[in-house]
Order: C-alpha cells, then sequence, then structure tokens
C-alpha cells in the first residue's frame, strides 16, 4: 500500500520540491520491499537501479544539503549495501554520508550514528572482517540487515 501511495504522489506532484520529497519515499518504500530479496540472498538488480534513477532525479531537483544528508545519502548507502558492490565501494558510500551527516546534523544525530553502526556492520560482514577487503562484496549477514533496517527507518518519511 506505501508503495502505491508514494507512487500516486509521485504522479500527482508538480512542484519540483514536492516532486523531489515524492522520489525520496519512493526510493524508501522500493527499499523496504526490496529487503526481504536481500535476506533471502539476492536484492533485484532492477529495482535497485530504478531507486538509484529516483534518488539521481531527487538530487537533480535541488534538494539542499541537509535534505541530501538526512534522506538521500542514507538510501543511497543501503541501495549500495543492498546491491552486493565491492566492499571497497559500499564503505566508501557510507563514510561519505557518515561525513556529510556530520557536518550538516552534528555528531550526535541520529542519522550519523546510523551511518556509523551501519559501517560497524559491513565491516563485520566483510571477509577477514576489514575495510581494506578489496573487491569483495557484501553479504546479508544478520548484523548488516539490522543495520540495514535501522537506515531505513532513520530516513523515513518527515523531514526534520
Amino acid at each position: 500500500a506505501l508503495v502505491r501511495r508514494a507512487a500516486d504522489g509521485l504522479a500527482e506532484a508538480r512542484r519540483p520540491a514536492a516532486r523531489a520529497a515524492a522520489l525520496v519515499l519512493s526510493s524508501l518504500a522500493a527499499l523496504v520491499q526490496e529487503l526481504p530479496w536481500y535476506v533471502a540472498g539476492s536484492a533485484r538488480p532492477e529495482a535497485l537501479g530504478e531507486v538509484r534513477a529516483m534518488l539521481r532525479e531527487a538530487r537533480r531537483l535541488g534538494l539542499d544539503r541537509e535534505a541530501v544528508a538526512l534522506k538521500v545519502l542514507p538510501l543511497e548507502a543501503a541501495c549500495a549495501a543492498m546491491g552486493g558492490g565491492s566492499s571497497a565501494e559500499v564503505c566508501a558510500q557510507t563514510r561519505a554520508w557518515e561525513q556529510e551527516s556530520s557536518a550538516c546534523l552534528g555528531d550526535d544525530d541520529e542519522g550519523t550514528m546510523s551511518a556509523r553502526r551501519l559501517q560497524e556492520a559491513l565491516k563485520a560482514a566483510m571477509p577477514g572482517g576489514s575495510s581494506s577487503a578489496s573487491g569483495a562484496s557484501v553479504g546479508p549477514a544478520k548484523p548488516l540487515q539490522q543495520a540495514l533496517r535501522g537506515v531505513l527507518a532513520c530516513a523515513g518519511v518527515g523531514w526534520r
């Protein structure tokens, strides 16, 4: 139902800010819907590609820096982790989110802390438990699943 409502909102949105918000909401709903696929072993590449495209469009519509740190970067990090990208790529994406969130919202912000938790879970899920793993892909270990749920919750509906 949430995915359908988000799609309806996206179809009706005319103003750039409203359209960007609807794109972010649609991206969040799609990632929540994709999480069981990821937990089962593999998120669907076409679904994650659609999420990436929606987030690029939301950025293009001119979201401010804080909105990107609060909403877009967490979803991009979750999408990268669920997409089975290389550990180095996913860690870089998550570090960028943490740094931007810290700069915009502070070190004690839930988004900043969620980015740190995701980084820790990513490191633990990597072969050898280190962020220096070259091209190994990230799998759906239980702590990583929990961290991703936290990311999707912290990027939830509403603006601060």
